[in-house]
C-alpha cells in the first residue's frame, strides 16, 4: 500500500536537495572551479533548480491537498454521524407515536367489548 504523505514528504526533501546541489555548482562556477566546462555545468545547474522547485512545489501542494481531504472527511463524519443521531431519535419518536396511538386503540377498543358483553 502506498503511503502517499510521505510520497510528498519525500518529493519536498529529494527538491530542496537538488536546489542545495544547484546552489553549490553554481558557486563553483562562479570561483572558476570547474575549467572548461562552465556552460555545460551551468547549464545542469538551472536544470537541478527548475526540477527541484517543481518537486518541492508538487510535494508541498500535494501535502495541503491531503490535509484538506482529511479535514474535509472529518467534516463528513461529523455530518455522517448528525444525521445517524437524528434518524434514530426520528425512529424512536416513531416508536413512541406508535405505542401511544396503540395504548390509545386498545383503551377504545374495550368498552365496546364490555357493551356487547352485557
Amino acid at each position: 500500500m502506498r503511503n502517499d504523505r510521505f510520497s510528498y514528504v519525500l518529493r519536498t526533501i529529494a527538491g530542496a536537495y537538488l536546489i542545495y546541489l544547484s546552489y553549490n555548482i553554481l558557486s563553483s562556477v562562479a570561483k572558476g572551479e570547474t575549467g572548461n566546462h562552465t556552460v555545460p555545468v551551468t547549464i545542469a545547474a538551472v536544470i537541478f533548480i527548475i526540477l527541484g522547485a517543481v518537486l518541492v512545489v508538487f510535494g508541498v501542494r500535494g501535502m495541503i491537498r491531503m490535509q484538506k481531504e482529511g479535514e474535509q472527511e472529518i467534516e463528513e463524519d461529523g455530518a455522517e454521524t448528525e444525521v445517524i443521531e437524528e434518524a434514530e431519535e426520528t425512529e424512536e419518536a416513531a416508536e413512541e407515536v406508535n405505542a401511544e396511538t396503540a395504548e390509545s386503540d386498545l383503551q377504545e377498543d374495550q368498552p365496546e367489548e364490555e357493551k356487547e358483553t352485557e
